[in-house]
């Protein structure tokens, strides 16, 4: 567990509103620098399962990291309940502790592989927490948890490896914790209803060849 308080943290104040498309509110910042702190932690293994000479080596890896961070010049945003300028205002009054920018949730990933002569496959879970400690000051949007499966397979044939996978197995609808704004659609339908979150990634396949010299 690693804690550290940052005394010149480079962030931003909000010093007023622009108006967008669909009626939307974007913030326009300032840099300054304010106090902060941020903690988290990284744990990571791996561990061998079974192993013959005909089947190979089994094995299971993984790892968990989390980071929290906030802005200990800037009000906590949430405490106030409401939404909008109004929550901006009166958020003056409650206790610091904006969110820092663009700080990852609790993630997690593991993974099952298996390595049998030049053959390297895994089956791999991937695991990311709601985001809802975000920087109010910048509009930050939260995020929902979700759960990604990946299936990768490699071998490796001397100076040449062939590498093959499929990401987001079961095509999950999902929203990055760090993809940013998707003010587009709103932009073209007029529909602020429409903004929110970049979707992540579909079902994706991946083919690679590697030569080494």
């Amino acid at each position: 567990m690693n804690w550290v308080y940052i005394e010149n943290f480079i962030d931003a104040d909000r010093v007023s509103n622009l108006s967008g498309p669909a009626g939307l509110i974007f913030p326009i910042l300032q840099f300054r620098n304010h106090k902060a702190e941020i903690y988290g932690f990284d744990v990571s293994g791996r561990l061998k399962l079974w192993e013959t000479p005909e089947y190979g080596l089994f094995s299971t890896t993984g790892f968990i990291s989390y980071v929290y961070g906030k802005d200990l010049d800037m009000p906590n945003y949430t405490a106030c309940g409401l939404s909008g300028a109004t929550c901006y205002l009166l958020a003056q009054n409650f206790a610091k502790g904006d969110g820092l920018y663009h700080i990852m949730p609790l993630t997690a990933r593991g993974a099952i592989e298996h390595r049998l002569g030049g053959w390297t496959s895994a089956v791999e879970l991937q695991l990311v927490d709601s985001k809802t400690h975000v920087s109010v000051a910048r509009n930050e949007l939260k995020t929902g948890g979700y759960a990604l499966v990946n299936l990768r397979t490699a071998y490796d044939w001397g100076t040449m490896r062939f590498d093959l996978a499929i990401e987001n197995l079961f095509d999950q609808l999902y929203y990055p914790p760090l993809g940013g704004h998707y003010f587009t659609l709103a932009k073209v339908t007029n529909n602020p209803l429409t903004y929110g979150p970049v979707p992540g990634i579909g079902r994706n396949f991946i083919a690679g060849l590697t030569v080494r010299f």
